[in-house]
């Protein structure tokens, strides 16, 4: 199996998980947003399910719990730095409806060092302008 065989599996079977929801919104009983089908299926996932993904891309509107056990998972050695790139990623786009997921998620990238954080260019302030703009979403969301 050669590389994209290998995404290509993978992203059918990001798909097949999210065509057995309906990708019409129902009005929740509790009151509030409607759900959609994708962040339904997001929410089925469990860790090793997200680390399959991670080896084709980062999903995002994750569980911001599963994000990160699926981050702290991938951090592995004998994983690929790939897997370990996208659970990152998956962090930071996890879906933190309250300001207590919001905190999870930047205490959890706080804590990180620097290994676990990409390489290059322009990352380390890629990586401050991400924690900074958590920050200003918590500020926002509690002071109004």
């Amino acid at each position: 199996m050669n590389g994209s065989d290998g995404r290509d599996e993978q992203v059918a079977e990001w798909i097949k998980i999210t065509e057995r929801l309906s990708f019409q919104s129902e009005k929740k009983a509790t009151g509030g947003r409607p759900e959609g089908g994708v962040h339904a299926a997001a929410r089925e996932l469990d860790v090793p399910a997200v680390l399959r993904m991670c080896r084709a891309a980062a999903p995002a509107n994750l569980p911001v719990e599963t994000a990160i056990a699926a981050h702290l998972k991938s951090l592995d050695p004998w994983l690929c730095p790939v897997v370990s790139d996208n659970a990152l990623r998956a962090v930071i786009l996890a879906a933190t409806p309250t300001i207590d997921d919001s905190r999870r998620q930047l205490a959890h990238l706080e804590s990180l060092p620097d290994c676990a954080w990409p390489v290059g260019a322009g990352e380390y302030e890629n990586r401050m302008a991400v924690m900074a703009s958590i920050r200003r979403s918590i500020a926002w969301r509690q002071f109004g």
